[in-house]
Order: C-alpha cells, then sequence, then structure tokens
C-alpha cells in the first residue's frame, strides 16, 4: 500500500514538472520547497489554516530538512492526489495568500 502511494506522488510531481527522487521505503516524502520559502513552519502554518492540509516543516527534523515540507503518505491516495496541487499551488504563491 505505501509503494502504491509513493509511487503515485512520485507520478503526480513528475506531471506537476517537479521531478522527485523516492524516498526508498519511507512511509513520508521530503518535498522541497522554493528557495524564496525560508520560514518552512509559516508556510505549513498557512497550509493547515487556510487549506486544511496538515504538513510537518522539514526544518523540524533537522538541518537536512530546512527548504523542506515532510508529507506523510500514510493517508488514503485520494487525499494525495487532492492535496499535492494544492501544496505545490500554495507555494507558487508564496509569500502571500494562496
Amino acid at each position: 500500500a505505501y509503494r502504491a502511494r509513493r509511487d503515485s506522488f512520485v507520478r503526480l510531481m513528475a506531471e506537476a514538472g517537479r521531478p522527485f527522487h523516492p524516498p526508498a521505503g519511507a512511509f513520508y516524502a521530503m518535498l522541497p520547497l522554493p528557495e524564496r520559502i525560508t520560514d518552512t513552519m509559516a508556510f505549513a502554518m498557512h497550509l493547515l489554516e487556510h487549506h486544511g492540509i496538515a504538513v510537518a516543516p522539514g526544518d523540524a527534523f533537522g538541518a537536512g530538512g530546512a527548504g523542506h515540507l515532510r508529507l506523510a503518505l500514510c493517508v488514503d491516495e485520494s487525499m494525495i492526489r487532492s492535496a499535492l496541487p494544492v501544496i505545490l499551488a500554495a507555494a507558487e504563491a508564496w509569500p502571500g495568500q494562496a
């Protein structure tokens, strides 16, 4: 089940023009953000408050997570398909209201 969700995530990223190296065996993915998004906590809170999408700021997982969001792949695949385009659009519109 996780592999199918991961593969769906990778496919959606490719379709969005954002090639992504899949995690080897984890149930999460670290989504790289545009460089202009320097406060991943603020962006994660924006997604939650304005779009109802819960993600973890990558910075919470150490220096290697800076500039990323941690997305859980343990949710239903339909949730991944509906949330990812919203996250990517919000990232493109940041800073400001997305």
